[in-house]
């Protein structure tokens, strides 16, 4: 299985990475938040904690900017607190591709709720985080996930997990020729309309 592998192989960096966790903002070293996985499954995401608990004098947490480590931002910026995400895919609930798993607010704000990205497993990575990731809106963000669904492919999944590597190096850039298409399809109405694609790379079926 690719996902056992590479936790495998990613074990001294996942490691080391827990250990700078432990030492600068003790435990828990997971940060573990439930999100909705395939079909609106209960779906348990593992993370590396990148933020203090911080809490302003009014009583309210305080932003993320001010929340976030140095060390938090360090792994957030190399995404190596996603990483933890691989024993989701061992587990069968995740994908190595795939939308990336939201939170119920966020899949309200999405059309029609989000439901046709939830046709298949969520994943570590995918087409919107390539394609533009925190830059993009709730509906850019779904276009992209519902086109990746209706085209996905071996080679579209190495694309993506080329474009994971280059947006490590540089940054998160928006691709507005992807979200353009994405949006024109959307509107057009030819996304997937019920059947989940052929297996893709690192799924479990």
């Amino acid at each position: 299985m690719p996902a056992a592998v590479a936790l495998l192989l990613l074990a001294p960096l996942l490691l080391t990475a827990a250990l700078l966790v432990l030492v600068t903002k003790g435990r828990p070293v997971l940060f573990v938040q439930v999100r909705s996985g395939r079909h609106f499954e209960r779906l348990r995401l593992f993370k590396l904690r990148t933020m203090h608990d911080y809490v302003g004098a009014d009583g309210r947490v305080a932003p993320v900017e001010v929340r976030l480590s140095a060390v938090g931002r360090w792994l957030r910026r190399f995404r190596i607190d996603e990483l933890f995400q691989l024993l989701n895919v061992v587990r069968g609930e995740m994908a190595l591709i795939g939308p990336r798993p939201l939170v119920r607010e966020e899949l309200a704000e999405m059309p029609d709720g989000g439901r046709g990205r939830l046709l298949v497993r969520p994943g570590i990575t995918g087409w919107a985080q390539v394609c533009g990731g925190n830059d993009l809106s709730p509906r850019e963000k779904y276009a992209l996930d519902m086109w990746y669904i209706a085209e996905a492919s071996p080679g579209l999944d190495l694309r993506i997990v080329w474009r994971t590597l280059l947006m490590m190096a540089r940054g998160e850039r928006r691709d507005e020729r992807a979200i353009g298409e994405a949006l024109a399809r959307l509107g057009e109405g030819r996304s997937v309309a019920g059947a989940p694609p052929a297996r893709r790379l690192g799924e479990v079926a």
